[in-house]
């Protein structure tokens, strides 16, 4: 069976005449791309690719900064003249600002986590810094991408998404699993950092309950036969299921002899605060089985000590035919943690998981920026569509827009 990859390249360059401003009317550039077929996924297939260079110097400021109009410039690979080397004199070149050029320019990409928790990704080079968020309590998407003196060009965008052929929609940053970060290449003056194992779901899947929809309200009904392990102080109460953690093996609440089919509701809206937890996963029984398989399981990140409404879609398990009969909420990863689960409420939201994960890569230089995206398969797939990605500035602080690829250029700013 083929496996279809759909790819493209496009260089955008902007010139902005003021720092961003994030309350002001935004223009989206929403790119599509044309479909490939392509048997063999190689390294160097590329989506998108798109070149930053904006300048500046390290000295930090505190105002907005204005940049002057001038002509775009586009990284294009350009044709050199083969060099002899066998027949070639060069004596007469000045090695000493080759040297001293290299070693200004060696060592001059860096890349960190940006707290301990591993939430986001920087990467910066001499002109440019970008922040990539890949923990799944928020958007999985570009933070910020700014210049040197910290001055945004634009924050919170560059989802990546696919548009099947019957229009349905899926991205990337509503992932119900967190990205991680791998560099495989890396050197004193180039390094490639790959974001992956994001997967494109339908925003519509991750919509939280609305009134009057059809549900089943899990602690309204069943709200006192919930049974605990390695936990204390279980207890039920104003419609709160609340308790500590007593031992840390595995603390968890667990509901069974229910039977739920997953066509009717196929989706667990939850309501959670921890005091120091960010994480939790939710598994389900089916068909009156006892062990609780990882097939269908799914972990969720959250921000500890606040209260968190979630949405976890079942259609992104693995293995789940057959009826619901049971589940257990794994939650507490601290002694004496207090816990509270004021919602579980069994929704109908649809939705399938595609077969693709999303691999974003950033092939960095001491002084420019290339990105690379790619939907990668992780089963056959049948059917066509697109793989984009958007990006959202807002209009006034853009002067000039030059799109270029496949032989055609665009300018000016769409309506």
């Amino acid at each position: 069976m083929k496996k279809r990859l759909l790819s493209a390249v496009l260089l955008l360059v902007i010139i902005f005449s003021s720092a961003a401003c994030t309350q002001n009317e935004a223009v989206t550039t929403d790119f599509e791309t044309k479909e490939v077929q392509t048997d063999n996924v190689s390294e160097d297939n590329t989506v998108g690719d798109t070149a930053y260079a904006p300048e500046g110097t390290t000295a930090e400021v505190t105002e907005a900064e204005v940049i002057t109009d001038e002509e775009p410039v586009f990284y294009e690979a350009k044709e050199k003249d083969k060099i002899d080397i066998s027949n070639t004199d060069f004596s007469s070149l000045d090695w000493n600002t080759a040297i001293n050029t290299a070693n200004e320019y060696a060592n001059g990409v860096q890349g960190k986590f940006t707290d301990g928790a591993r939430s986001g990704y920087t990467i910066s080079n001499r002109n440019m810094s970008l922040t990539y968020h890949i923990l799944q309590n928020d958007k999985m998407i570009v933070n910020s991408l700014t210049n040197s003196k910290g001055v945004p060009y634009f924050e919170n965008t560059m989802d990546a998404y696919i548009r099947l052929e019957n229009g349905e929609y899926y991205d990337a940053s509503d992932s119900l699993y967190s990205g991680r970060m791998n560099s495989q290449r890396l050197g004193y003056y180039y390094y490639d950092f790959r974001f992956r194992d994001q997967i494109f779901i339908s925003p519509e899947t991750k919509k939280t309950y609305t009134e009057g929809e059809a549900c089943i309200d899990v602690l309204a009904e069943y709200g006192g036969k919930f049974r605990g392990n390695d936990v204390k102080d279980l207890k039920y109460e104003n419609g709160v299921l609340s308790y500590a953690v007593s031992t840390l093996v595995e603390p968890f609440v667990e509901l069974q002899n229910i039977s739920i089919s997953p066509e009717e509701y196929d989706a667990m809206q939850l309501t959670v605060k921890a005091a120091q937890s960010d994480i939790l996963s939710v598994l389900l029984l089916v068909d009156g089985g006892s062990v609780y398989s990882p097939d269908r399981q799914l972990v969720h990140r959250f921000n500890a000590g606040e209260e968190t409404t979630m949405v976890i879609p079942f259609s992104a398990m693995k293995s789940l035919n057959g009826k619901i009969t049971g589940f257990k909420i794994v939650l507490g990863t601290k002694s004496k943690e207090a816990v509270e689960i004021s919602e579980i409420k069994l929704l109908k939201r649809g939705g399938v998981r595609l077969p693709f994960l999303l691999e974003r890569s950033y092939h960095t230089y001491p002084d420019k920026m290339h990105e690379q995206i790619r939907a990668v398969a992780t089963d056959t797939y049948k059917g066509g569509g697109y793989l984009g990605t958007v990006i959202e500035i807002p209009a006034s602080t853009v002067r000039k827009m030059v799109l270029k690829g496949g032989g055609d250029e665009y300018n000016g700013i769409p309506d």
